[in-house]
């Protein structure tokens, strides 16, 4: 009768090289705050955001789905649906809460320069995209450019 044999997918040496080798800060580029008499680009120092960040925008993201599924719950049981209490769970009246874990996110991972978590809340009024892709970078989510684009 033949032996069995156990099944690897990995050897942990090569695990664990993979890990060693992974960069845990990352320079962002900021083409937003160069200098117009440089042609220098400045960068963020980036540290990788942690899985509780992981986890947290992972449940923010689903949170509008969630909404939706009991809204048409409501609306197949032929429920009044409040427009008004309907907006405040969508919008969360003034300030989302994925709005409030991006700017911790950043202000977290940012490494260098250092921001202030005030500073952080100015700087999404004033470059909303550029807290946003470095939220996204720190979690591993930013989108792929193609083609230079």
């Amino acid at each position: 009768m033949a032996e069995k044999r156990k099944r690897v997918i990995a050897k942990k040496s090569i695990i664990t090289q993979k890990i060693k080798e992974f960069e845990k800060v990352k320079m962002f580029p900021v083409p937003e705050f160069k200098e117009e008499d440089s042609d220098e680009v400045p960068y963020f120092k980036v540290k990788m955001a942690g899985l509780d960040d992981q986890v947290q925008a992972l449940h923010l993201s689903e949170h509008s789905n969630r909404l939706m599924i009991r809204m048409l719950e409501m609306v197949k049981e032929g429920k009044r649906i409040d427009y008004e209490d309907f907006r405040k769970q969508l919008y969360y009246d003034d300030l989302h809460p994925k709005t409030i874990q991006t700017c911790n996110i950043f202000q977290r991972c940012v490494i260098s320069p250092k921001f202030k978590i005030g500073e952080v809340m100015r700087l999404s009024e004033t470059h909303p995209d550029l807290v946003n892709d470095v939220a996204s970078f720190a979690l591993g989510v930013e989108e792929k450019k193609e083609n230079g684009n």
